[in-house]
């Protein structure tokens, strides 16, 4: 039994402070973002869209396999450590020497010289981000996340700042680069103070082997899933121009934010303790039901709701010359309501040891993502058709994940979606009276956004309330539980 406690305490603590994490580095990050929205053309923006289909791409070698391949072992030494973190390093080393010699041919591809000298100094990136991959790991497998918030948080707020005076100052697309180096380098800098873990001069042929066995399967299917968003981009860069590709990454951008907020806090959290319970089926299964339950509730209000309101968030945060991207923000709204469920199912598969099967299934639908795309681009013409199909692959992918729960864990697929509608549908309910206001009332823009959002917490929360939705009663539960406890003390 207190073990059970300790197990749930500590997951608990860990989801908490990996939430705090994300939430308050993209609440920093957002405020900043429509800042420089404002103070920098489509163009500017377009320019650093085009740089970061190459970074992110080779971001995926580095990031991916070996540091998820630690936190999945169940024990795991300094020598197995130290090898991972040279791995990456050599890695990352390679990659950049790549991108450096490449820089212009890719700017003469796109008939953007600028490319070269920026493409050459966010590069370097790569190399910051491979220094504290394997620190990361360490803190996440021994869920440890007030480290990795207070690294996180410094970095952001001080290159923010960085990023905003040389927006203002007339660096354009430099100011951006200039951000996001800044928070790798800084990030990276007070890691190695918080974390008690510093790399040593030891490798092993053998554990490299056996590190590389599971992680090359991480790697594969966040490849696979990352190319063919950045061959998308590559493929609309060309044929659109900067300008379009930074108006469908704009609109992109703030339904990601939503959802990557919840994926990342989860997926750190929820990774290790599913690894140390893989044998334990049925507690996986209680744990996975409230995840999603739980995530569900969270973030079908916010997507519905930022549908909703998103015509005139545009014209009051971003001003005309983003009006754009609108229609973008809402289908990419109800395309995100998917990969939160997505990622969970895809954290226990890895869990479990069945990062083939996740694998598989990325491929498959990342096939039917790629195909669309080029359908779209080089067929139709027609940028917006791209962001259907991604929609199309979403909602087949989430349909191949709940199929391989069910044979996986016996999670029927009934019960599935009986844990996955209910804030579906209130969500859809107070989308429609959100969207409905403008035609109802009107008001001067920032009057009107403020009306929707509250009007859309108030319905969704009667809503709640009538239902009795089983995540808003266990929220209240834990709310009254605290406020009890401070009473005591």
């Amino acid at each position: 039994m207190s073990d059970k406690k300790n197990a749930s305490g500590s997951i608990g603590v860990s989801m908490f402070w990996s939430f705090l994490e994300r939430i308050s580095a993209q609440l920093v990050s957002v405020i900043v973002g429509i800042i420089l929205a404002r103070l920098l053309t489509p163009d500017e923006y377009g320019i650093i869209a085009i740089v970061m289909i190459f970074i992110t791409l080779c971001d995926v070698f580095v990031t991916s396999g070996f540091g998820t391949a630690l936190v999945q072992r169940r024990e795991v030494s300094s020598i197995e450590y130290n090898t991972a973190f040279w791995l990456s390093f050599f890695i990352s080393l390679i990659l950049y020497a790549g991108l450096f010699f490449a820089a212009p041919l890719i700017a003469d591809f796109y008939e953007l010289e600028m490319l070269t000298p920026i493409i050459r100094v966010f590069g370097i990136r790569l190399i910051l981000t491979s220094l504290n991959t394997i620190q990361l790991a360490k803190v996440q497998r021994e869920m440890q996340f007030k480290k990795y918030f207070v690294s996180t948080i410094i970095g952001t707020v001080i290159s923010c700042i960085i990023g905003v005076v040389m927006a203002y100052k007339g660096f354009g697309a430099w100011s951006l680069v200039a951000q996001y180096l800044s928070n790798t380098f800084i990030a990276t800098l007070v890691f190695v103070f918080v974390c008690d873990w510093i790399p040593k001069f030891q490798f092993s042929f053998r554990k490299a082997k056996e590190i590389w066995r599971f992680g090359s399967k991480v790697l594969g299917a966040n490849l696979i899933s990352t190319g063919v968003l950045e061959i998308q981009s590559f493929l609309i860069g060309k044929h659109f121009g900067p300008a379009d590709l930074a108006v469908m990454d704009q609109g992109k951008k703030y339904p990601s934010l939503l959802v990557n907020n919840v994926n990342s806090a989860i997926s750190k959290a929820m990774l290790p303790y599913f690894s140390k319970n893989q044998e334990n089926r049925a507690l996986l299964k209680n744990k996975l039901r409230q995840t999603v339950k739980f995530s569900n509730y969270l973030l079908c209000p916010l997507l519905f709701g930022f549908c909703a309101v998103a015509p005139t968030f545009v014209d009051v945060v971003l001003t005309s010359k983003w009006s754009a991207c609108v229609p973008y923000i809402q289908i990419f709204s109800i395309m995100y309501l998917t990969r939160p469920l997505t990622m969970i199912y895809h954290q226990v598969l890895l869990a479990i040891d069945k990062a083939g099967l996740a694998m598989a299934l990325m491929s498959g639908i990342n096939a039917v993502a790629l195909l669309g795309a080029l359908f779209s681009i080089l067929v139709l013409k027609e940028m917006f058709a791209v962001v259907i199909f991604l929609l199309v692959a979403d909602l087949i992918a989430l349909v191949g994940f709940i199929i391989a729960m069910r044979v996986c864990l016996s999670w029927h697929i009934k019960e599935q979606l009986m844990d996955i509608l209910p804030p579906v549908l209130l969500s859809v309910v107070m989308f429609a009276v959100v969207g409905f206001l403008p035609y109802l009332i009107k008001l001067s823009g920032i009057l009107m956004l403020g009306l929707q959002i509250l009007v859309g917490f108030l319905v969704y929360l009667c809503l709640s309330l009538l239902f009795r939705v089983e995540a808003f009663t266990w929220i209240l539960e834990k709310g009254k539980g605290f406020l009890n406890k401070n009473k005591g003390n």
